[in-house]
């Protein structure tokens, strides 16, 4: 039994010697090795602080001609709702929030682009469902509508078609 343990420990102490551990990157070469190749994030990296969770909503539209890879998202610093085209790289301003006058809680865009449904007022009912007050915005008209005369936030659903 002896002899049995001697061995799985020797043979375990030759797995761990030819185990070759990943050498440290200077600190300057960016993403990059000095081979060219991309540099791997380690363990230590990624609970070191400098990673963060950043999480967006983004609706791709077809309107307008516009080429395949548009999406309409909201500015990261304002609630207004860019305009983004990643084949240019480029954007522009879709809805101004200071047009809106409403603080809104969700929007979705009709699939023309002409109009886009705006909730606001929020109220939760359960878990994931609330009551809320509905608007329309005109793209063309920058007029915004009450969907329901007389909501108090008492609208369950809204949908944008």
């Amino acid at each position: 039994m002896k002899l049995y343990t001697a061995f799985l420990f020797s043979l375990l102490g030759l797995l761990y010697s030819s185990h070759a551990a990943p050498v440290p990157q200077e600190e300057d070469e960016g993403d990059f090795t000095s081979s060219g190749a991309k540099k791997l994030t380690t363990f230590a990296e990624a609970f070191s602080g400098n990673f963060s969770y950043s999480e967006s909503s983004v609706q791709w539209i077809s309107a307008w001609n516009s080429s395949d890879g548009t999406y309409v998202a909201q500015d990261l610093s304002t609630p207004t709702l860019m305009l983004w085209d990643i084949v240019t790289n480029s954007s522009s301003v879709f809805v101004n929030a200071a047009e809106l006058g409403i603080e809104y809680y969700s929007y979705s865009i009709q699939p023309s682009g002409k109009h886009i449904l705006f909730s606001g007022n929020p109220k939760k009912q359960h878990r994931s469902s609330y009551y809320a007050d509905y608007y329309t915005w005109s793209v063309e008209g920058k007029a915004l509508v009450l969907l329901v005369e007389g909501q108090n936030g008492d609208v369950q659903h809204a949908i944008c078609i």
